[in-house]
Formats: C-alpha cells, structure tokens, sequence
C-alpha cells in the first residue's frame, strides 16, 4: 500500500533545523507527475562580517555561515577576556561575543630609595 500524502499531486512541506534557512517555495515540496519530489535544501544562515571588537581583529577564514568559528586577536596590550578567543556564527545570525580587555599589570613593585605610583587612563 502507498503510504497517505505520498500520491501526485500532493505536497509536503519541510522545515529547516535552527540556524538553517530554506532555498524558498515556502516550505512547500511537491509530489510530481514524474513521481518524483520537487527540490528542497536548507541552508546555513549567513552572519556576514559586520562582528566587529574593540581593541582587536577577527579573521573571517573560516567563513560567516552558520556554524563557522573565527579567531579573535587582540590588539598589543589587551587580552581577550575569559577563555575565547574565537567567535562563532549563531543560529540567530549574530556572532558569540568576544571581550578585549587591556592587560593587567598588578601592583607596582617596591622601588629601592624611591617611591611608585600609577595613573589611570582608562
């Protein structure tokens, strides 16, 4: 037996995964005269290359499409904040965040026969 729905001239309709758009034709896959289905891709969202991080560059080698992962380099003198250094394409078509933050020098050290202090730029 065929199963129901299977039969021209019917239709089906197909949706994408998150993070993955449809070619058109709404969802909407045909059953044809020639018992066959008519073609349909999901495709991965595109971020594009707007992401952009203060003190720092991303290289866009490995693409903007969903899920794509890029190297984030800080500028001298700043470190990417956490453990990231890369950013990511998301589902929604925004880029995970990345954080640049100016290096930490700590305390300044005791001077012999002088004294130390720190001015604030920032």
């Amino acid at each position: 037996t065929t199963p129901k729905g299977t039969l021209y001239p019917n239709s089906g309709t197909v949706t994408c995964n998150s993070g993955y758009t449809g070619n058109g034709n709404g969802g909407i896959i045909d059953c044809t005269d020639q018992a066959t289905w008519t073609s349909f891709f999901c495709n991965p969202v595109n971020c594009g290359m707007s992401f952009t991080v203060l003190n720092g560059a991303v290289s866009f080698a490995g693409g903007t499409n969903f899920p794509t992962t890029n190297t984030v380099t800080c500028s001298a003198g700043y470190t990417a904040s956490g453990t990231t250094q890369t950013t990511s394409c998301q589902a929604d078509k925004t880029w995970s965040s990345v954080t640049c933050s100016a290096v930490d020098c700590g305390v300044v050290p005791p001077v012999t026969k002088g004294t130390a202090s720190t001015s604030s730029t920032l």
